[in-house]
């Protein structure tokens, strides 16, 4: 499994370390040095996990929580910290924050922590593409001659809602492609 981690934090040391060690489990490693930065990263292409320090030059890590909890069911949080904390970690994880490690982060404790998170994410994901799945076979039951056409549209449109209309993250939701998604929605419009 090839995940993308965005890792935000404002010590370049830390970033190229993570990131190297991401790199060598095989994920694909983004690094952001500020909160807006780090932003705009995910904006660009939405990261599976991302792993953020608690304290950044532009503004509170958990304050970057807010903005990928609009997606919580999409991204997985993993605080970083310099110091052991408990009211922050406690914080952290109140705010949507699957994981809490202190630095210098033992890679061990990375690699188990991104194990536990990405299992969170995968299975909220296939709880949320179910649901949707579940919503369409109700409607599907009340509706004498739906489709499967007409079911996969519906499941389409609710990922498309659940995710706020990003394309990249409701094809995730759906287990599809973002092209396959693309062509779908070229040919129910074409359709209608």
């Amino acid at each position: 499994m090839m995940l993308s981690v965005l890792v935000i934090d404002d010590e370049r040391s830390v970033r190229e370390t993570l990131a190297e060690f991401l790199s060598t489990l095989g994920h694909d490693a983004r690094v952001a040095e500020s909160s807006a930065q780090g932003i705009r990263l995910a904006g660009e292409r939405a990261p599976d996990i991302v792993l953020v320090d608690l304290r950044l030059p532009d503004g509170e890590g958990l304050a970057l929580l807010e903005s990928f909890g609009l997606h919580a069911s999409q991204v997985g949080v993993v605080m970083l910290a310099g110091r052991s904390d408990v009211s922050a970690a406690i914080k952290a994880m109140r705010s949507g924050a699957v994981d809490y490690l202190e630095k210098p982060v033992r890679l061990d404790a990375l690699e188990a922590s991104l194990l536990r998170t990405w299992e969170l994410v995968r299975t909220r994901r296939e709880n949320v593409a179910l649901r949707a799945l579940d919503t369409n076979s109700t409607i599907s039951h009340k509706t004498s001659g739906t489709t499967m056409i007409e079911a996969e549209r519906r499941a389409i449109e609710e990922a498309l809602k659940s995710t706020g209309g990003n394309k990249l993250r409701a094809a995730k939701l759906l287990g599809i492609a973002r092209s396959t998604l693309l062509e779908k929605l070229k040919r129910f419009d074409a359709v209608m």
